[in-house]
C-alpha cells in the first residue's frame, strides 16, 4: 500500500499515512492505514510492516452483514471463552 509522509517529527522519524479503495458493483471497501517510520529503515522505497511504530489499519466497507454471520462469529467468540 502507498502512504505519503504527513509528518516529520523533532526526532527525525517520519509519520505516514494512506488510504485504498475498492469499489466494485454498488459496494466500496476503505482500507487507512498510518504510523510512523524511521527514515533510516526504507530500502528502494519499501519498508516492512513490523518496521512500523504506531500501526493503525482501518476497515470500512459499505457492504451490508448478514445478521445470521455476524451471530455465529459471536457465539463463537463467547464459546471460545468458555470453560466447558
Amino acid at each position: 500500500m502507498a502512504v505519503t509522509v504527513i509528518e516529520v517529527l523533532a526526532n527525525g522519524n517520519l509519520m505516514v499515512s494512506g488510504e485504498k479503495q475498492v469499489a466494485f458493483d454498488k459496494n466500496a471497501e476503505f482500507i487507512r492505514f498510518s504510523g510512523v517510520v524511521n527514515p533510516d529503515a526504507i530500502v528502494s522505497n519499501t519498508i516492512a510492516s513490523t518496521q512500523v511504530a504506531d500501526a493503525r489499519v482501518e476497515y470500512r466497507t459499505n457492504t451490508r452483514i448478514d445478521t445470521t454471520e455476524v451471530l455465529s462469529h459471536l457465539a463463537r467468540f463467547v464459546f471460545s471463552l468458555s470453560p466447558f
